[in-house]
């Protein structure tokens, strides 16, 4: 959503030019390309590093793109710039950092702004390309805008659109649109997004007795629609508490002021929810815009139709793109059993938000048409005629297709599309928190493509929360999604299910390298459950150390090694120098541990560990891995001079420990790949509903914004 490419377009073209570089890569512009755009986001990375922390090690960026605050950020200015740029290199968090950082290392000095020997060296400036270093201290001060997003509407001609035939396959339908719908429809192609947001959202505060009224105004115009909700009842008994911070202690209040974040806390029924929404009322009939974020799709058109149908306040709900199932979900709820009117044949005024009349149907020149929600509101297109096609086979499809991506004439006057002009001229917007997340703002209202969640920010004056501890764990669901491994419908045995679907079928549509190396990263992650479930199963005593605190493989070799060093850290007392050296003992024997943790399997960088591992989850004798893990422990052991307290005993459990933490490591590693590309091979279809929480994931844009989504972790 935000445009984070066109920032480095003048340098990647230098690059690519560059005779060093393309002398080190050889004739291959992919490759030649592939690392020039390395190159460009790597010393981005390093000049946010010797902006706000010039003597940290060039690894500490990995931290900076986490999200959380590092302590070299010591103030507010610097935290700023760590946030803006970080739109940029949200492609290269974690250990994707660290494997471009050690190409970067290994390119030819000519080609590099910055010196670096090593990983963990401060970076340092070269002379050369001065000029390419002050464009990057510029960029870390920009936050990128938003992508624009252009309407063109389709011309009077022939047009197609794309259905569904059955299930994987497409057909075309044909469309003709005439030069009279064009001129009926071109005085209307435009809606006028009504704002109320000022730069300045200043504190305000409102006397109880004011809403007290507004709550009289809406029982009022209630009656005329039968709705008898007693607003001014229920809200006279609710009485305010206040806190007050000289007292430390709650008082009694006539007043409420709404300043940044305020929370309103009570029993069940006392009157929260009767609150706000005489809340947004008083505020929206002063022509502020509130958002209203409620528990549901349901709860979200009964409100937002109770306030634009029945107290006369411009509304409208926030709704996804499944809009048949949310009207199954409204019609079970709202209109199954509506009064006479509508069994005679009336319409409940919601059905404005769920019409399936679709005008450019009556235009289209066959049988065939698409079904209600697919729509082709901004995707018809054209085909050249045959003459005109040139015959490479390479290039037929891009030289039969133009003008793909039209939108339709009627498409500001449609009924299908009456909710969004209700959203650009609502005062009140209802969202559930998924609509909050993932539903996109239409084109209709905003050229800029972005999520409510900013539009919310950048244009309304309030938010309010309703049921907000439900609402919070819906938040935690979507930022924060928990699969199961091991379990009948677990993750791992439905994507291996799906891969057999698919294996099962002609693979020719799946040869790909990302596919090879997906089912690779699947087997590896079946091999390593399976193998630690044995562990598990086998070794009660395991179970109980791992606890249930939810662990990751860096996580558990740090524990391992604290263990080596303090046996028995909970008794012991030491001092602030003995803590600092055991951190720093903790740190250089973890070190040793990179190559593998970054790449359990790779001989190149893990070392002995790689061959334990590759046997670890091989068909084999286990008795035999235990061995040569524990010649390696007691290797390990000499070399970082650890001396075990009970040698014969200790190097039996550490033995365990370490099989443990090589599988871990190896599920980890795999798992996060699996998980990362679930996006990039949904287009075959068999994979699209693995799993809805980790397929659908809030944006990535907005990890800049706060400490992002979490990292993997697993419970035993």
């Amino acid at each position: 959503m935000r445009e984070t490419s066109s920032w480095y377009q003048g340098l990647f073209e230098i690059l690519k030019n560059d005779s060093t570089l393309i002398n080190f890569v050889g004739d291959n512009s992919r490759e030649i390309s592939r690392v020039a755009r390395l190159i460009v986001h790597i010393e981005l990375g390093l000049t946010l590093l010797q902006t706000i922390a010039p003597k940290e090690p060039a690894i500490t960026v990995r931290h900076l793109l986490s999200g959380y605050r590092f302590p070299a950020i010591d103030n507010d200015d610097n935290w700023l710039i760590v946030r803006k740029t970080r739109f940029y290199l949200l492609r290269y968090k974690g250990k994707r950092w660290l494997d471009c950082l050690d190409e970067y290392i290994q390119l030819p000095k000519d080609l590099k702004v910055y010196h670096l020997t090593e990983q963990n060296s401060p970076p340092m400036t070269s002379d050369s390309y001065h000029q390419r270093f002050l464009n990057y201290q510029q960029i870390i001060q920009q936050t990128p805008s938003h992508q624009e997003r252009q309407i063109e509407i389709a011309t009077a001609g022939h047009w197609l659109a794309k259905v569904d035939e059955n299930e994987h396959s497409f057909g075309e339908v044909p469309i003709l649109i005439s030069q009279e719908i064009i001129d009926a429809t071109s005085q209307s192609q435009s809606v006028n997004f009504v704002r109320t947001r000022q730069a300045e959202n200043p504190a305000i505060t409102i006397n109880f007795n004011d809403l007290l009224v507004s709550a009289r105004e809406m029982d009022e115009r209630l009656e005329g629609h039968r709705i008898n909700n007693n607003y001014h009842q229920r809200l006279s008994q609710v009485e305010l508490d206040l806190y007050h911070e000289n007292l430390d202690d709650f008082v009694r209040g006539d007043c409420l002021t709404l300043d940044k974040i305020l929370h309103i806390v009570g029993l069940l029924n006392v009157g929260k929810s009767t609150l706000l929404e005489v809340l947004t009322y008083h505020f929206a009939k002063q022509k502020k815009r509130c958002a209203l974020i409620v528990n549901d799709v349901v709860s979200s058109v009964q409100l937002a139709y109770l306030f634009k149908h029945c107290l006369e306040i411009p509304a409208a709900p926030i709704l996804g793109r499944d809009r048949p199932g949310q009207l199954k979900k409204v019609y079970e709820a709202m209109l199954r059993n509506q009064g006479e009117e509508i069994l005679a044949g009336g319409t409940h005024p919601v059905y404005e938000w769920f019409s399936n009349q679709c005008p450019l149907i009556s235009f289209v020149e066959t049988e065939i048409i698409w079904e209600f929600g697919k729509e082709p509101c901004h995707s018809l297109y054209q085909k050249n005629s045959p003459h005109n096609i040139t015959g490479n086979a390479e290039n037929e499809e891009s030289d039969r297709l133009i003008n793909k991506n039209k939108t339709c004439p009627f498409y500001y006057v449609c009924p299908r599309h009456k909710l969004e002009r209700d959203i650009a001229t609502s005062y009140v917007w209802v969202l559930t928190p998924a609509s909050f997340i993932h539903t996109p703002v239409p084109l209709m209202v905003f050229s800029e493509k972005m999520k409510f969640a900013e539009a919310v920010y950048r244009e309304c004056d309030f938010l309010f929360v309703d049921e907000a501890d439900r609402v919070q764990v819906q938040f935690d669901e979507h930022f924060s999604p928990s699969q199961e491994l091991v379990s009948t419908n677990a993750f791992v045995n439905q994507v291996g299910m799906k891969i057999a679907n698919i294996n099962n079928s002609e693979r020719s549509h799946a040869a790909s390298r990302l596919w090879v190396n997906f089912m690779g990263a699947n087997s590896y992650v079946n091999n390593a459950v399976n193998n630690i479930y044995y562990l598990l199963s086998q070794e009660i005593w395991l179970v109980k150390w791992l606890g249930k605190i939810p662990f990751y493989s860096y996580g558990i070799w740090t524990r391992i090694i604290r263990e080596l060093i303090q046996p028995d850290s909970d008794n012991v007392e030491l001092s602030i120098v003995e803590l600092r050296n055991n951190d720093r003992r903790v740190k250089h024997i973890l070190r040793q541990l990179q190559g593998f943790l970054k790449n359990p399997l790779n001989r190149r960088q893990s070392g002995e560990l790689s061959n334990l591992a590759d046997d670890a989850i091989k068909p084999g004798s286990n008795r035999q891995n235990l061995e040569d893990i524990q010649v390696w422990c007691n290797e390990w052991l000499n070399n970082n001079n650890i001396a075990l307290e009970n040698p014969e005993e200790d190097i039996e459990w550490l033995t365990k420990k370490v099989q443990f933490a090589i599988l871990l490591t190896i599920l980890d590693h795999y798992l996060i790949f699996l998980v990362d590309n679930l996006n990039s091979v949904g287009n075959i279809r068999e994979l699209e509903n693995v799993t809805y929480s980790l397929v659908n994931r809030p944006p990535l844009d907005y990890l800049p914004k706060n400490c992002g989504l979490n990292p993997l972790l697993l419970r035993g």
